[in-house]
């Protein structure tokens, strides 16, 4: 009798070394993935990144056609006037006053305390009794041209701020001749 020997295959030996076992199974899972379909790479792929949600655009609801309905003719037995029915042109809105070198503004303070003149589009505080000298000079001057000069000399020694804010230029400068013609209209000087 002839006696057959089978083959018999040995078991592979083991990895000895973890690093020589991992590179094996790497390659394994890269020969894997190479074989692998195009669609299945994909699926690992978006397996691994988070699912991005869209919004939904929300439906508007369907808008109803109104009916139209004619409107009803009225007939009148009388025209409208024809004032009525035309509309006037706004009138041209003035300035407010302060707003130039020709308009003052003046605000006084509870009690006259304090004095707040506006002119030329700036505004100058002054204490009553800054005010009560600024009224003096302008009584004192025998006209105009003298009280534009004392109250420039005034300002000049007193409250160099008035000339330089408002821009006043000289003695004969168009604010003063507003500032001097209020204050003599307005105020009087007090006999004590």
């Amino acid at each position: 009798m002839a006696t057959c020997k089978k083959s018999v295959k040995k078991p592979a030996k083991a990895a000895t070394n973890s690093r020589s076992a991992a590179k094996k199974t790497s390659k394994l899972a890269a020969a894997k993935e190479k074989t692998a379909k195009p669609s299945q790479k994909k699926a690992k792929k978006n397996t691994s990144a988070k699912k991005e949600i869209k919004p939904v655009a929300k439906k508007k609801p369907a808008v109803a056609k109104k009916s139209v309905q004619p409107k009803p003719t009225q007939k009148t037995t009388h025209p409208q006037p024809i004032a009525d029915t035309i509309e006037e042109p706004k009138a041209q809105e003035k300035p407010k006053k302060g707003m130039d070198k020709y308009s003052i503004d003046v605000l006084e303070g509870p009690d006259n305390r304090y004095f707040v003149l506006t002119v030329n589009n700036y505004r100058n505080f002054f204490a009553l009794e800054e005010m009560r000298s600024i009224v003096k000079a302008c009584h004192q001057a025998a006209g105009e041209q003298e009280g534009m000069q004392r109250l420039y000399h005034w300002f000049k020694n007193f409250r160099q701020d008035v000339i330089n804010n408002t821009k006043i230029e000289g003695p004969s400068d168009p604010a003063l001749k507003t500032i001097y013609a209020y204050i003599v209209s307005t105020y009087t000087v007090k006999n004590s």
